[in-house]
């Protein structure tokens, strides 16, 4: 929202005729949300990202209020840098499968991708510290079968980044011989049939 030389940040609700919906708590906000994921029951996910802060999740209720039982701790720290969220994906169960840059998720050691339950609660059973995670996962996409479609980039031994496009299966691990190498970076993956993807 445009305020004179002043910009302010909401997150807002239209109903289907494109009116904003008053109902729907638009408080201002002090991060930008981006990634948001709305849930089965109308619970709305945000990416909370800033210039100052590491990364964190916050869920709100149906009327943007905001569901305490959604506690993500810290968030998501790097040391060397701040912390990033770059992806996120709601499984049927309720889970998440997020995707960054850090090192850390609520003062967990964990690097660039993890799985969280309902309630921000780190779940350890996925793939969260092997070496395939050096690659940067920038975008990911859950599918039918469990697996995970994923865009990457790979600092190569030549100094220069390499795009790839892989699969990982339901624990967070690439599956081999999948990679599709790409000079340009994946930004979206759109499922067209049971067997295309675009």
């Amino acid at each position: 929202v445009f305020d004179g030389l002043n910009i302010s940040r909401k997150l807002v609700l239209f109903d289907n005729n494109g009116n904003i919906d008053p109902s729907f708590n638009m408080a201002l906000l002090n991060y930008q949300p981006n990634n948001v994921i709305v849930q089965p029951d109308n619970k709305i996910v945000l990416v909370k990202l800033s210039q100052l802060a590491d990364a964190s999740l916050i869920r709100l209720n149906s009327d943007g209020t905001v569901d305490p039982t959604f506690n993500v701790g810290t968030g998501f720290k790097q040391t060397a840098n701040l912390g990033r969220i770059s992806s996120i994906d709601l499984q049927p169960n309720g889970d998440f499968i997020v995707c960054g840059l850090f090192d850390k998720y609520n003062e967990i050691a964990a690097k660039n991708r993890i799985r969280i339950n309902s309630n921000g609660v780190f779940d350890p059973t996925f793939n969260y510290q092997s070496i395939d995670n050096d690659d940067t996962l920038t975008y990911i996409q859950l599918q039918d079968d469990g697996t995970i479609l994923g865009s990457f980039y790979i600092n190569s031994p030549d100094t220069f980044i390499l795009y790839c496009f892989a699969r990982l299966d339901a624990t967070g691990y690439i599956i081999e011989n999948k990679h599709l190498f790409t000079t340009t970076k994946v930004n979206k993956i759109v499922k067209k049939s049971d067997t295309e993807i675009m």
